[in-house]
């Protein structure tokens, strides 16, 4: 049985910060590439991930960030941004302080409607806005980059497969690496809260 998840997602089309937001985005798009982890769609309606031939001893176990979006720390998507920023740099006009105020400004500053009541968001990204699901890939690869570096320093192993798509992911691992592979996910940041089903 599949959980179900529910998430709110308040639309920020003609909100005062959507341009800028999307502008941001179309940055960081164009610069820097999919790792070779990234999915473009689910593994539900990807054939080859469905068929998987599991080697003995190895086990298929599907994770996914319990709400990654209001989870993510604008910290993380700083140094996220920073990173890249020499990818980056070359799809855009705004210096690099100038890029960074500009995302703290739109990850400060958001605010909803609801009931005729104002809300402001303290923390995480908003899932209406363009650049919330950019910023999100770059955590998550960066979460997945330092886990695989900690994995190999100090279990010697690799997932034969390792693939996200948005907050979930799919791994091939040893099966007696899986409660190790999920703590160490765990452990990466504090923020970041993953959760484990398998087969």
């Amino acid at each position: 049985m599949h959980k179900i998840d529910i998430h709110i997602i308040v639309s920020s089309t003609n909100s005062p910060l959507h341009r800028l937001s999307k502008l941001l985005s179309i940055s960081i798009s164009r610069s820097c590439p999919k790792t070779e982890h990234h999915m473009k769609e689910s593994w539900n309606s990807n054939h080859d991930l469905q068929n998987i031939i599991i080697p003995p001893h190895h086990e298929k176990i599907s994770f996914d960030v319990v709400q990654l979006f209001p989870s993510m720390r604008l910290r993380l998507i700083v140094i996220g941004i920073g990173k890249r920023w020499h990818l980056i740099e070359n799809h855009t006009l705004l210096s690099k302080d100038e890029f960074l105020e500009a995302v703290n400004l739109i990850f400060k500053n958001t605010h909803s409607q609801f009931d005729g009541e104002f809300y402001k968001q303290e923390d995480g990204a908003p899932r209406g806005l363009p650049l919330s699901p950019i910023v999100a890939n770059l955590v998550m690869e960066d979460c997945i980059e330092n886990c695989l570096r900690v994995l190999e320093n100090t279990s010697n192993f690799e997932p034969i497969i390792l693939r996200i798509f948005a907050d979930d992911g799919l791994a091939v691992i040893p099966r007696d690496q899986v409660r190790n592979f999920i703590r160490t996910f765990n452990e990466n940041n504090e923020n970041l809260d993953f959760t484990i089903e398998k087969g």
